[in-house]
C-alpha cells in the first residue's frame, strides 16, 4: 500500500552530534538552587509576552505558581552541574534564551526543564537549533511550536537524524504535504515525530488497507485523528472489529470517525458516559445505535451538553427526547449560539403559519448563518418586524404555548 521510507531523501541533513563535547553522565548531579535563582542570571527584558498564546496555554500559565512573577524561573528547583566545576551558566543561559526565541514563556520553560532536565544538557547551537529550524522549515514555528514543545519535550531531545526526520519522511510519503503533516502533529499528537513509526504506524496502515480503508481515507485519518492510527496494533484491530460489527462501512468517513470515537481509554470512557446520559433521557439501545451510525461524534459530547440540548428540545420545542436520535448532527453545534436562536425564530414563524409544520431540522440547522438569516429572518421581517430581535435573544418568546405538547419542528425528510 504505502512504501515505508527509510532514507532521508525528502529532508537530507548533516549528521548532528548529540553533544558538542562528551559528557560523563556519571559525574552529573543535581543541586538545589534556593539561593541561586536562575532568573537572576537572565535578562528580564528578554521575557516573552504571553498575550498571543492560545487560551489553554494562558490558563496553564495563570494557574502556575508564577502568578505574581511569571517572567522569573523561581519554580525551577534544580540546576545541573558538572562534578568538580562551577555550574554551566553559559550553556544554561543559552538554552533559556533559545527557548524564549521559540516563544516559550518562562513558566513553560520552567515546567519543561523540571519534567525533562536533559534538555539543559543539549548544546543550543548543535542540538537544539537545528531541530527548531527543521520544524520552522515545515511550517511549525512561533506559539504553535512553543505549545508542541511544551506538550512533548522529546521534540528537543530525540535525534533529529535518526528519529525526527525519518518520521517526517514517512508521514510526508502518506500525507503528501507539509501542511497535512503539521495538521497531524497539531491534532494532539506532537509525539508523532518522536515515537518510532515502524512500531505501530506501519502495521496499522497495512491492516486498515486490508479491511477496505482507502489510501486517501487513511491519510485523512492520520491528519485528523492521528491517535486512532498510531495506537498499539493489537488495540487497533480490536477497535476495527468492534466498529465493523456495529455496522460501519470501512470505505466511509463515518467508519473512521467511529474508529476515533472508540480509540483510547479517554475516548471509551467518554463514549460510556454519553451512553448513560442518553439512557437517562429514555433512549433505547436502538436509538443510541441509530444516532451513532448517523454521526459517531454524538458519543464524544459532554453529558452536560446532552442534557442541555434535550431539555431545551423537550421543554421548549415540544419534542420527544429520542427525536434527537434521528438528527444527532444537532449535537455538534452550540446550544446557546445556534440551536436556541434558530429554533426561537422557527417557533415564531410556526405560530404565525409562515412555514410548514413538517419543515426538517436539516433545512433549519444544517445551513450557514448567512443563508439562515436570508431564508428565515430577512424574508419574513415585513410580517414579523421583531424577528431579528428574537434571533438575537432580545425578545423572550419561550412562555408562549406554541410548540408545547406538539412535535415542534418536524423530522419529515430527515434521513441523515
Amino acid at each position: 500500500m504505502f512504501s515505508v521510507v527509510h532514507s532521508l531523501s525528502l529532508f537530507p541533513i548533516k549528521k548532528i552530534a548529540e553533544h558538542s563535547k562528551p559528557i560523563n553522565r556519571n559525574q552529573l548531579y543535581l543541586r538545589p538552587i534556593s539561593s541561586l535563582s536562575l532568573s537572576s542570571r537572565i535578562n528580564p527584558s528578554g521575557s516573552n509576552s504571553d498575550t498571543d498564546l492560545p487560551p489553554e496555554t494562558l490558563k496553564e500559565s495563570t494557574d502556575s505558581t508564577l502568578n505574581q512573577d511569571s517572567s522569573r524561573l523561581s519554580m525551577l528547583s534544580r540546576e545541573i552541574t558538572v562534578s568538580g566545576s562551577e555550574p554551566v551558566n553559559s550553556r544554561v543561559e543559552a538554552v533559556f534564551n533559545l527557548l524564549r526565541t521559540s516563544k516559550l514563556i518562562d513558566s513553560q520553560i520552567a515546567k519543561l526543564l523540571s519534567t525533562n532536565p536533559s534538555v539543559i544538557l543539549a548544546d543550543p547551537e548543535k542540538d537544539l537549533l537545528p531541530k527548531l529550524e527543521f520544524f520552522k522549515s515545515i511550517g511549525v514555528s512561533g506559539t504553535v511550536l512553543a505549545r508542541l514543545i511544551y506538550a512533548d519535550p522529546n521534540l528537543l531531545t530525540r535525534s533529529l537524524e535518526n528519529r525526527i526526520v525519518p518520521n517526517y519522511n514517512f508521514l510526508k510519503s502518506i500525507l503528501k504535504s507539509d501542511k497535512k503533516v503539521v495538521s497531524a502533529m497539531n491534532n494532539k499528537a506532537p509525539w508523532i515525530f518522536t515515537a518510532p513509526y515502524t512500531e505501530n504506524l506501519v502495521p496499522n496502515i497495512a491492516f486498515l488497507g486490508e479491511v477496505g480503508v482507502s489510501e486517501s481515507q487513511i491519510a485523512r485519518l492520520l491528519a485528523h485523528y492521528p491517535n486512532a492510527v498510531t495506537q498499539k496494533h493489537r488495540q487497533l484491530k480490536e477497535v476495527v472489529n468492534e466498529v465493523k460489527e456495529m455496522g460501519f462501512d470501512p470505505s466511509t468517513w463515518a467508519f473512521l470517525t467511529a474508529l476515533h470515537a472508540r480509540s483510547g481509554k479517554s475516548k471509551r470512557s467518554l463514549w460510556n458516559r454519553c451512553y448513560v446520559a442518553y439512557t437517562k433521557w429514555g433512549w433505547s439501545k436502538d436509538d443510541i445505535r441509530s444516532a451513532y451510525l448517523k454521526d459517531p461524534n454524538c458519543m464524544l459530547i459532554s453529558e452536560k451538553k446532552i442534557a442541555k440540548l434535550i431539555d431545551f428540545l423537550v421543554n421548549k420545542m415540544g419534542c420527544r427526547p429520542n427525536d434527537l436520535a434521528r438528527y444527532p448532527l444537532l449535537l455538534k453545534f452550540s446550544v446557546e449560539n445556534r440551536t436556541i436562536p434558530r429554533f426561537a425564530v422557527m417557533k415564531v414563524l410556526l405560530s404565525k403559519g409562515l412555514v410548514a409544520k413538517d419543515i426538517s431540522w436539516n433545512s433549519v440547522h444544517g445551513i450557514s448563518e448567512e443563508i439562515f438569516l436570508e431564508r428565515y429572518v430577512t424574508k419574513y421581517e415585513k410580517f414579523v418586524p421583531e424577528l431579528m430581535s428574537v434571533y438575537r435573544g432580545e425578545v423572550d418568546i419561550w412562555e408562549s404555548e406554541t410548540g408545547k405538547g406538539g412535535s415542534g419542528i418536524g423530522l419529515e425528510g430527515d434521513n441523515n
